[in-house]
């Protein structure tokens, strides 16, 4: 197969008018914030609510053996938020505002699951920090943003979160006997890199010896993003980059790792955040570009990726990463840029070296792994997902998708392992240059008898029906047929 290489691309700043920042009051005039930012009679504090205790030592565990940093726990209601009669009720000139709190004890942020979500014509919901108003997610209406009546908010500040939904006169006359919404679940925040929590373990920031991105890198580093997504198991933060396609098309497709989450509803959930270059402070965190959902393209554990195209464009001052098909060789050096420990970016240089992988990764798959030995800086929790990059600081090329390893403070040499690109690349090659197949497997792994048995693998094409595909065994054990 032939190699192909694309160079990174950073767009050229769009002069854009100046615009008057809207206050809140002027927003919520617009139909844009909540409305008790202009109704003074609607009481925040004084709505009824449901409210979870603090949480016990084992839901704020990381997970064991896993290679993703754990930041949140997913917590039930006792009961959902369903009923009108858990909502308190305020007349305004339009129709009425109905309010609820929703509290989870000792949260940095909550994240609230909506379902079930069918909103009247005009009718329009939001979600709001009951300690900082200003921190609000809105207007939802119909169906909400995945227009499928599910969707997770973005992080919200604090423990307690108020929901402000407005209905027009019209509507709130034929209103059905449920709400048009359903919230059951939320996502508790428990690790922030702000943020020091006593006797949690998992409080403890990036590591000392994590070293800052050089001044040369600062282009390149426009391309990484802060991930922050929900699954069943909790809230959890990867590292993905922005890839270019061969015509500079700035499609927001974004890379990182299948072992940090690999369906449409944890894409769904996705917050990037760009540009989070230095400070663990709320500050300066608050102040950087974030862009939210995506659509799952493609995943696969083989070498370990999930590519998702975002929602909503990547935001001004950003960079698309170039990258290659070539396969690097032992020796070859290499880079790295990531958010250990959610933190800001950080740094790591080395080579490629001939290592061993873990005894508990088949021999087969450790072939699809870049193996890394590092020179300057590490990788830890949070880092997942960055990409390795071989090339000049000028315009590197993606090369691979961290894995996970042995590199620590204490293990500078430890070795880190990366999925190789040139494997991935041909899942991914249609949204990348225009040409391949976009496919996807029924299933990446199946279980026979010891015995010998069969199983069944389908393949699915997700563009261009007229992809020729053929499957083949890289051991003798294995036969396959019917490969139409």
């Amino acid at each position: 197969q032939a190699q192909v290489s694309v160079s990174g691309w950073t767009p050229p700043a769009k002069s854009r008018p100046e615009q008057a920042r809207l206050s809140l009051r002027e927003q919520a005039q617009r139909g844009e914030a909540p409305p008790s930012q202009l109704y003074r009679q609607i009481n925040r504090q004084a709505a009824a609510g449901k409210r979870l205790p603090a949480p016990s030592a084992r839901e704020l565990q990381q997970e064991r053996n896993s290679l993703r940093l754990r930041i949140g726990a997913i917590r039930q209601l006792n009961s959902p938020l369903s009923s009108w009669e858990e909502m308190t009720s305020y007349s305004v000139p339009e129709g009425q505002v109905y309010v609820t709190r929703i509290a989870s004890e000792g949260a940095l942020s909550l994240r609230l699951h909506f379902t079930d979500v069918s909103l009247p014509e005009g009718a329009r919901l939001f979600v709001a920090s009951e300690q900082t108003p200003e921190n609000f997610s809105g207007p939802y209406q119909q169906n909400g943003p995945n227009r499928d009546g599910t969707f997770w908010t973005p992080p919200l500040r604090g423990d307690s979160v108020v929901i402000e939904y407005f209905v027009p006169s019209a509507a709130d006359k034929t209103r059905s006997v449920s709400l048009p919404f359903r919230v059951k679940q939320l996502s508790h925040s428990f690790k922030d890199e702000r943020a020091i929590i006593p006797n949690v373990v998992q409080q403890e920031g990036a590591a000392a010896c994590n070293a800052s991105v050089p001044p040369e890198w600062s282009e390149a580093a426009k391309s990484v993003a802060r991930l922050r997504f929900v699954e069943p198991l909790g809230e959890f933060l990867c590292t993905g980059t922005l890839l270019n396609t061969a015509d500079n098309s700035g499609k927001p497709y974004v890379l990182t790792a299948n072992h940090c989450f690999s369906t449409q509803a944890a894409a769904q959930s996705l917050v990037a955040t760009w540009l989070y270059d230095f400070g663990d402070d709320p500050g300066v965190i608050a102040s950087r570009p974030s862009t939210q959902g995506a659509f799952l393209l493609a995943t696969g554990a083989r070498s370990d990726f999930t590519l998702v195209e975002l929602r909503f464009p990547a935001p001004t001052g950003v960079r698309f990463s170039g990258w290659s098909t070539e396969r690097p060789t032992t020796g070859t050096t290499v880079s790295s840029i990531h958010h250990p420990q959610g933190s800001y970016k950080r740094f790591s240089a080395g080579s490629l070296v001939n290592d061993s992988c873990p005894s508990d990764l088949p021999g087969y798959q450790c072939d699809n792994l870049l193996k890394v030995r590092w020179n300057t800086g590490i990788t830890e929790p949070g880092s997942s997902g960055g990409v390795l990059w071989t090339g000049s600081a000028a315009d590197p090329r993606v090369a691979g998708t961290l894995l996970g390893g042995f590199s620590a403070c204490d293990n500078r040499a430890g070795t880190d392992y990366f999925g190789r690109f040139d494997l991935t690349f041909p899942a991914i090659s249609f949204y990348l240059t225009g040409q391949g197949c976009a496919y996807e497997l029924s299933g990446t792994s199946r279980l026979v008898e010891a015995s010998g048995g069969s199983a069944r693998v389908s393949v699915f094409l997700r563009e261009n029906d007229a992809c020729p595909w053929t499957a083949s065994s890289d051991v003798p054990w294995i036969t396959i047929s019917n490969k139409d």
